[in-house]
């Protein structure tokens, strides 16, 4: 199901998106900048046994009222595909998608790996490039912290393509100058991620953090500059907080992590997802916070920067708490932000129902004292 807005968010519609292989899962959405809507999800193959190898992705050229048949890559491996990353190359429309690929899912098998994969479209997503593994250290099976996590792809407007993900703890980075076609290959270590990317929080239980990745293609002066945002349990198992890096010469050289939550509870701030205005060069990170109660009440926060990551602030967003219930909960964040409206989007349980959450924020609603 897609919900879509025409009028700024004063009203939402909606349209059905079917799978030409059935049932899906793990959805990524996209737009390039004539408009085109990408939708990305991974799905069960057509025959027996084959998992979640494929993954699809559905374009929409009317703004999310109908959607084609879409195109298949990935599949007919018989592994296991998730945790799919998506970007664009404004300029040029190429579209790229990076992901998780395990051997076997889930699995403590001595022998299985992970891998961060690799792929590329440059005709509005209608065929894709072979799919490729970008890591030299593959991770295990065990879809936890020592498992590859959050493939996440960052592309500027020069055609430059830079990778980053979390494998046993540490956050990994590779990057080609060369629109794809040559790759350094080093997996370069440019984070420590304490506890790894899978976090137990009051409440939660096992919670997604993985690195996000994204480059500032704006006209600011912030032009070219690498972000990188993720939580990790550095300060102990009880106080996750949201980490922010960010890289001024390409991932030659990374600045020290700098904390986005301003709260000294010592309590769990998790599950960050990061947007950059590409007009102003605002960056912007929304996540869970448990800083006001001890009972695994949950609100939503959003961090902003406005020097390009020298300095957050954050607001409280979410009107009132909710607590998590003993069934599974997907703890998803999502954001954009363009031109000054930021659309930050997360999930909730009430009473042991899961819902669905958005807001339309402008710049000036924000910071406004």
């Amino acid at each position: 199901l897609v919900v879509y807005t025409v009028d700024g968010g004063k009203t939402w519609n909606e349209s059905l998106i079917t799978s030409p292989l059935g049932r899906g899962a793990s959805v990524g959405m996209i737009a390039d900048a004539k408009g085109r809507i990408y939708n990305f999800h991974r799905t069960e193959g057509e025959k027996p046994g084959e998992g979640y190898d494929h993954i699809i992705c559905q374009r929409s050229d009317d703004g999310g009222k109908t959607w084609n048949e879409g195109s298949v890559f990935g599949g007919g491996s018989g592994k296991k595909n998730d945790k799919l990353g998506i970007a664009v190359n404004i300029g040029k429309q190429i579209i790229y998608a990076a992901w998780t690929q395990y051997d076997q899912f889930p699995s403590t098998e001595p022998g299985c790996k992970s891998y961060a994969m690799f792929t590329m479209a440059s005709n509005a997503g209608n065929r894709w490039d072979k799919p490729r593994a970008m890591n030299q250290l593959p991770g295990n099976c065990a879809n936890d912290g020592t498992s590859i996590a959050g493939v996440t792809p960052a592309v500027s407007g020069e055609g430059r393509i830079f990778l980053a993900w979390s494998n046993n703890n540490v956050i990994f980075f590779d990057r080609s100058y060369d629109e794809g076609k040559n790759w350094l290959f080093n997996d370069l270590a440019i984070a420590q991620q304490h506890g790894g990317w899978a976090l137990s929080v009051t409440g939660f239980g096992v919670t997604y953090n993985a690195p996000m990745l994204m480059i500032d293609n704006s006209a600011s002066r912030y032009h070219g500059v690498l972000h990188l945002v993720f939580a990790d349990q550095r300060a102990g198992v009880n106080d996750t907080d949201i980490w922010y890096h960010r890289s001024i010469r390409y991932g030659d050289s990374w600045a020290p992590p700098t904390k986005v939550n301003k709260d000294e509870s010592g309590r769990h701030q998790f599950s960050p997802a990061m947007a950059i205005d590409q007009v102003t060069g605002n960056i912007y990170i929304l996540y869970y916070d448990q800083r006001d109660y001890t009972d695994g009440q949950t609100d939503v926060y959003l961090s902003w920067s406005i020097d390009g990551g020298s300095n957050f602030s954050e607001r409280r967003i979410s009107e009132t708490p909710f607590t998590a219930t003993p069934i599974p909960f997907y703890d998803h964040t999502a954001i954009s932000a363009h031109n000054g409206v930021i659309t930050p989007v997360w999930t909730r349980t009430d009473n042991g129902k899961i819902s669905i959450w958005g807001a339309v924020i402008t710049e000036s609603e924000l910071m406004k004292k």
